[in-house]
């Protein structure tokens, strides 16, 4: 734990989301041109469950039909879809192993992973880690 937590603390970020990029996204889904509309739901789909919130809005929100339904086609497959990159599944490691440690710095680690975008698995593996640590 001694060595191992300090290498996590300079290793491990919370993850982000481009708020941005994902409403640019969403805005050309209702493109005209049916490339730009597969473009845009591809690069969201890469997004994973980053994207869900900006999505679930979408759904319940936009005027447009082809976008309500994309967004939802897209949040049924994060239901679907666990796989995840490399980075995300050493991170998700990371966090069982910091989880054992309980120590404090451990903690601190696991707090700050746990405030990064919501929804996403290493957000949400973070807080899950803190909440089975508390007494």
């Amino acid at each position: 734990p001694d060595l191992a937590v300090p290498l996590m603390k300079d290793r491990l970020r919370p993850a982000k989301a481009d708020d941005a990029e994902i409403a640019k996204r969403i805005a050309e889904m209702d493109h005209d041109d049916f490339q730009v509309r597969e473009k845009a739901s591809k690069a969201l789909a890469d997004m994973g469950a980053l994207a869900a919130g900006a999505l679930r809005k979408a759904v319940e929100e936009s005027a447009s039909p082809e976008v309500r339904d994309r967004a939802q086609d897209l949040l049924d497959g994060l239901k679907d879809n666990r796989e995840y990159s490399g980075e995300v599944l050493r991170t998700l490691r990371a966090i069982q192993i910091l989880e054992a440690i309980g120590t404090p710095s451990a903690r601190e680690i696991l707090t700050v992973l746990a405030a990064g975008a919501p929804g996403g698995p290493v957000t949400e593996a973070a807080k899950a880690s803190l909440k089975r640590l508390s007494p």
